[in-house]
């Protein structure tokens, strides 16, 4: 049984190899390469030397012998291109696609941005603290310095679908912006495609706060300084022109205010979400006297009210000093 194994498994061997080598003598002498998206003068490299792709993006590299179409591939470096100031394509991976190798490329556009209030008017790029956004394909880029500088952003993606490739532009959501400390916008609100723009505004929670000092009791406008507590733990002096102060472009958040002078200033938070007017109360000396006088002309009427003979008393004290005043008017 033995010797009859020994004797047929070179013919079994050969049975199973001759398709391989059958197929591979009729495989294409060439590695034919196209690039999506279409790049002509993309530089490929292989076994030393170089190729570059013609105005379809496509290219023919000579097969050696023994070789797969696979192996080629593994071994052929495909080089990155500026095509432009604000484009870049760079090598993501290979796709068969029939008869034809696709060096997919990832496209990166150069994007650049501005930051503006709920008027559109612009905001000092110093004043923004970081900025944070998240693209579809899971990347979070986190920004603390240099905002004003153009970001180069991954804006093209190639996916095979149905064994055909497709360009894919991947969407980037803002997840915050920082001033102050506080978050000034909506988490994935507002979105861009960098392929469509260079150049996206975002808009900011900006909002104008009005503070104005006014009597606790009487009404009336009050102070001349205040304080404004940021939602960062910095203070802000206030000067008031007739008891008001106006304070533009403020982020949206936490603050603290409160009035000096006076006789007590009540500390007033607020939640600025949009332009409000903040009404801030004052005790001054005036309401002091004017409920101090109040409390004791209430008090005397309670002990009149208690003690009716003592009203009876006072009132008799009037009348009888009234009268000889009253005599003394009435002679000649």
């Amino acid at each position: 049984m033995r010797r009859l194994i020994a004797i047929l498994a070179p013919f079994v061997l050969a049975l199973a190899v001759a398709p391989a080598v059958v197929a591979a003598s009729h495989a294409p002498a060439v590695v034919s390469v196209r690039t999506a998206p279409a790049v002509p003068g993309l530089t490929l490299s292989f076994q030393g030397r170089t190729y570059v792709t013609d105005s379809a993006g496509r290219v023919l590299i000579p097969r050696p012998r023994g070789m797969s179409v696979i192996d080629v591939r593994g071994q052929t470096g495909v080089r990155s291109r500026q095509l432009d100031a604000d484009t870049i394509v760079r090598f993501a991976r290979w796709f068969p696609a029939g008869a034809e190798s696709i060096a997919a490329l990832d496209t990166f556009r150069r994007v650049g941005w501005r930051f503006v209030d709920a008027d559109g008017a612009s905001v000092p790029l110093a004043r923004v603290e970081r900025l944070v956004v998240r693209s579809t394909t899971g990347e979070v880029h986190v920004w603390r310095t240099d905002l004003g500088r153009p970001r180069w952003l991954l804006s093209q993606r190639v996916s095979l679908i149905h064994g055909s490739p497709v360009l894919k532009p991947i969407t980037y959501a803002v997840q915050r912006i920082t001033v102050l400390g506080s978050d000034v916008v909506n988490d994935g609100q507002q979105k861009f495609v960098p392929e469509d723009k260079r150049a996206v505004s975002f808009k900011l929670a900006f909002f104008t706060l009005t503070v104005r000092g006014e009597d606790a009791l009487f009404g009336s406008a009050v102070g001349t300084r205040a304080s404004l507590e940021l939602p960062d733990g910095s203070v802000r002096n206030l000067k008031l022109v007739h008891g008001e102060a106006v304070i533009a472009s403020l982020p949206r958040g936490s603050y603290r205010v409160k009035l000096s002078g006076g006789l007590y200033g009540i500390t007033q938070p607020l939640l600025l979400s949009r332009s409000q007017v903040a009404v801030v109360p004052v005790v001054t000396y005036l309401d002091v006297l004017a409920v101090g006088g109040g409390l004791l002309l209430l008090a005397i009427g309670l002990v009149l009210v208690g003690r009716p003979y003592l009203a009876r008393r006072a009132a008799a004290r009037i009348g009888r000093r009234s009268r000889p005043q009253a005599a003394r008017a009435g002679r000649p």
